[in-house]
């Protein structure tokens, strides 16, 4: 994952997450039972850790890294997968 995302503890990659799904504190306080003061704690934290203005922005750099992340991991699934196949047995 990118530099800035590696920073964020389980918590902030959890309330980051969640943000991305629902867009609204109190929704997200409630989804991973924290209070809402919680949460923005937690935005605010990540925004530093991410230098962005907007969580928002931490959003899509999260989404981003993700993503990015997924694609990675499944490319190298196939190659390995290929390696076994080609490699005599």
């Amino acid at each position: 994952m990118e530099a800035g995302v590696s920073r964020l503890t389980p918590r902030e990659q959890a309330v980051l997450a969640s943000w991305i799904r629902w867009g609204v504190y109190k929704l997200v306080a409630h989804e991973l039972e924290l209070g809402e003061q919680t949460v923005k704690n937690h935005a605010t934290s990540i925004i530093n850790k991410l230098d962005v203005r907007t969580f928002g922005q931490a959003a899509v750099i999260w989404d981003r890294a993700v993503r990015r992340y997924h694609v990675e991991r499944r490319s190298g699934q196939r190659r390995s997968g290929q390696d076994r196949r080609a490699t005599p047995g």
